[in-house]
């Protein structure tokens, strides 16, 4: 599958050295919502040397460094020597937005991170609520700038694929048009027509419904806007706010940040 997708829009990127167990599939989903993928990369010293080096402005690192205690078997008097190997490791891979976290309690052991100007949190993030509450709250300055974070809209082009589009105006219920996705994002899809005359059905800030086939379910928006409208391409292109139910529902706003979310990390899960 990943091989017919194309990531058009990336969303920023989590890389969570020893992620959380605590951290599912509905809450990469929900991270997803927030412009946010996170991918679990191995603890493992001699794993973590061998990476290649990332200054990617998207891309932020955090560091379980409990579990990766845990994993490299430290032992409680070998700790501030590993931290110190440890803070090579980032300095060297990754020297730009990173973040290490732990339950432990321990001046000394805090002393060495921040002395080296790495942002060093004693906080449990195994508890859901802690690791959401602190990763979204990260956004602002990992992601932002001139204080201002900006929005990506992860976009993924589906052109090699063939998924049927049913669309019907709310002005024209009686009316449906047939034509295939040609991308989605979790504000918008766009669609190529069979029949650039089907243009004319259509107008700019028009509403309409979509149902889109995938596979063997259906994704329904109920309520989306009409932006852009290219004749000469046979496109059109809607937008939508996944969190307004109104507009999607729950349910298939689920499916819809499910579906991209399992492209997306099919892309990146190397």
């Amino acid at each position: 599958m990943a091989k017919n997708v194309e990531v058009v829009s990336r969303p920023k990127m989590i890389k969570w050295i020893e992620i959380p167990a605590i951290i599912g599939d509905d809450d990469h989903v929900e991270f997803l919502k927030r412009d946010l993928l996170l991918k679990g990369l191995s603890g493992k010293m001699d794993e973590l040397t061998k990476a290649e080096a990332s200054n990617d402005d998207e891309t932020a690192f955090f560091y379980n460094l409990d579990k990766i205690f845990l994993i490299n078997n430290v032992m409680f008097n070998d700790r501030l020597m590993f931290s110190r190997d440890l803070i090579k490791v980032i300095k060297e891979k990754s020297p730009y937005k990173s973040l290490v976290h732990t339950n432990i309690i321990d001046y000394k052991l805090a002393n060495v991170f921040r002395t080296e100007g790495i942002p060093f949190i004693e906080k449990n993030l195994e508890d859901r609520s802690n690791a959401y509450i602190t990763a979204t709250n990260l956004i602002q300055p990992f992601f932002s700038i001139n204080n201002q974070v900006v929005r990506s809209y992860i976009r993924v082009n589906l052109s090699m694929m063939d998924y049927k589009v049913e669309i019907n105006k709310h002005s024209s219920y009686e009316i449906k048009v047939d034509c295939k996705l040609k991308d989605l994002s979790l504000n918008g899809m766009g669609f190529s027509l069979s029949d650039e005359n089907l243009c004319n059905f259509f107008s700019l800030k028009d509403l309409i419904i979509i149902k889109v086939h995938v596979s063997n379910f259906i994704i329904k928006v109920n309520k989306a806007i009409i932006t852009r409208i290219d004749c000469n391409k046979r496109e059109i292109g809607v937008n939508f706010n996944i969190n307004d139910n109104n507009m999607v529902s729950l349910i298939d706003s689920e499916k819809l940040s499910k579906m991209i979310l399992k492209w997306i990390k099919e892309v990146y899960q190397n």
